[in-house]
């Protein structure tokens, strides 16, 4: 499953969103250990600030709503990434692959953050 994470500290505006994907992050633990004995393993991929048309269009919405410039909305965010950038959707999609991959075997029930720290 694909969350967020946001289900560790809840984004200001969008609160219901995150408390749904709380949710699911939630189920996809239960199910987790409900179909391990079958082999069946459920985990979570939890984006971050991830480079897609949903953090444009918040950050549109930040700066109109200031009255700062786009440019400045995207230096602030950026700031509070310890790497620094925005990730892309290709690194949600590695992690995807990776844990459907079987050298990952071994995991089930995890949250796997793909944050930039």
């Amino acid at each position: 499953m694909i969350t967020t994470t946001a289900v560790h500290q809840l984004i200001p505006g969008v609160a219901l969103s995150g408390v749904s994907r709380l949710a699911t992050t939630g189920f996809a633990n239960y199910l987790a250990s409900e179909f391990a004995p079958d082999g069946i393993r459920v985990n979570t991929v939890l984006p971050g600030w991830i480079a897609t048309q949903r953090i444009i269009d918040l950050a549109e919405g930040e700066a109109a709503g200031r009255g700062v410039s786009l440019d400045q909305v995207y230096e602030e965010l950026t700031q509070a990434i310890p790497l620094r950038r925005f990730g892309e959707p290709d690194e949600i999609a590695d992690a995807v692959v990776w844990l459907a991959w079987d050298r990952s075997s071994y995991l089930t029930g995890i949250n796997i953050r793909v944050d930039g720290g």
